[in-house]
Formats: structure tokens, C-alpha cells, sequence
């Protein structure tokens, strides 16, 4: 959520954002998580008739280049998500990767601070940006962001 807040604080303001956590990574496609990912967008819509929706799963990579399972897993929310029609943000390998530039062993203390400290404003843009991450340490995370919003805005526009 700071990234969105930072980068498109409008964006943010002026729209419902609902977090659905999938308890782990490979509950991407679980009974669970797509009913309240159903329930999410029933109750959106209900209370906007005419809003429009998107479904934007956020992800880290772990070692997709040497491990095949990971990289299995990768390619299949590929699918899972295109099928779907839903966008994927990948985190290149984990979110403290990309955000803290190493590895955490205390997530939970880690995301506090970056809050508290606002290091947001320190993230390299670039690393934020990769529209096809591979590299070790960027996510897609702004192109798929910029995506949805142009495409909210478009659709908006062409409705009215």
C-alpha cells in the first residue's frame, strides 16, 4: 500500500483497494481465495453498479531462474492470471528484496519501519519499474499499477 500511496496517491484516495491474503504463495488459485476474491467484487459492485474492477495478485519469485518448482510456479500464475484476466506484480525474489535490498529475518519489524521511516522515498524508481522482472532485486510493480489506472481512466472516459 505505500507504494501505491506514494506513487499514486490519487489513485489511492479516490479508489477501493481490498487486500486479500492468500496465506501463502501457492494458494494463488485455492477455493478460499477465489471466493473472497468473488465476494470482493459482489460487494464492489453493489455499491457501484457502473464501477469497473481489477484483480491484482502481488507475488515474489524465490529463485524461479534455478529452481524448477519455482519457476513452474511462476509460469502457471502466468496462465492462472491471463485465464482469469487479473494482473500479477512479481517481487524478484521476495517484496524485502526489492524494498530493502536484502533479506529480512523480521518482516513484521522490517515493514513497520519502512513505514515509520518513509523509505519509500528512497526506493530507486527503476527497481519499481522492470516491465518484465528477471533481475534480482526489481518488480513490475509501477508497470502493472500505471496499466490499471490508464486502463481505469479509458474505460471511465468511454463509458460516460
Amino acid at each position: 500500500m505505500a507504494t501505491i500511496r506514494h506513487f499514486y496517491n490519487d489513485f489511492a484516495e479516490s479508489n477501493k483497494i481490498t487486500p486479500i491474503y492468500l496465506g501463502r504463495k501457492f494458494n494463488y488459485n485455492n477455493k478460499r481465495v477465489e471466493n473472497e476474491i468473488k465476494k470482493a467484487i459482489k460487494l464492489y459492485q453493489q455499491a457501484n453498479p457502473k464501477g469497473r474492477y481489477e484483480v491484482v495478485y502481488f507475488l515474489d519469485t524465490d529463485e524461479f531462474i534455478k529452481d524448477s518448482t519455482d519457476s513452474k510456479f511462476v509460469m502457471d500464475v502466468e496462465n492462472y492470471c491471463r485465464l482469469n484476466n487479473y494482473h500479477v506484480v512479481w517481487f524478484v525474489h521476495k517484496i524485502e528484496h526489492v524494498y530493502l535490498g536484502r533479506k529480512s529475518n523480521s518482516k513484521t519489524n522490517d515493514a513497520v519501519n519502512f513505514q515509520k521511516k518513509k523509505m519509500i522515498e528512497d526506493i530507486d524508481i527503476k527497481k519499481l519499474s522492470n516491465p518484465n522482472p528477471k533481475n534480482k532485486y526489481t518488480s513490475n510493480i509501477l508497470h502493472v499499477l500505471e496499466y490499471v489506472i490508464n486502463e481505469k481512466n479509458d474505460k471511465q472516459q468511454n463509458a460516460q
